[in-house]
């Protein structure tokens, strides 16, 4: 399987995969070579994606759109991370200035949770491969 990731500012290189688990706002699923054609909501979560030989790429995504078919995952999403390049500091500088920053409208509290809630599962994701 070929699992591609898009995003409005880039497309990752084309991963090779024997298995992909991606975070759908119903729950995870889990993508195998000859999986029925599929189409699924992304929630803010991660994609693992798994080599025959067993190494794995993990990637924070941030929402959008995936689709399988014919041994093709598209994942179309606003951001993606692989976690391995993920800086930390720069994910605290960025929630500190979330916590202190004043929010005059509902839309902004919102934008301002997003934003929050998309760092603090990249920090999340880089803690657990660490364990």
């Amino acid at each position: 399987m070929n699992v591609h990731v898009i995003t409005p500012e880039r497309t990752l290189p084309v991963l090779p995969a024997s298995h992909v688990t991606f975070t759908a706002v119903d729950g995870e699923v889990g993508v195998r070579p000859g999986h029925a054609p599929l189409v699924a909501q992304l929630a803010v979560g991660f994609a693992l994606v798994r080599t025959a030989d067993g190494r794995e790429t993990l990637l924070a995504i941030r929402g959008g759109v995936a689709q399988v078919l014919n041994n093709e995952i598209k994942l179309f999403t606003e951001q993606a991370e692989d976690i391995n390049h993920i800086d930390m500091d720069k994910i605290q500088k960025r929630l500190d200035q979330l916590g202190s920053a004043k929010a005059d409208t509902a839309l902004e509290k919102a934008r301002n949770e997003a934003e929050a809630t998309w760092n603090l599962l990249q920090m999340s994701l880089v803690a657990q491969k660490k364990t």
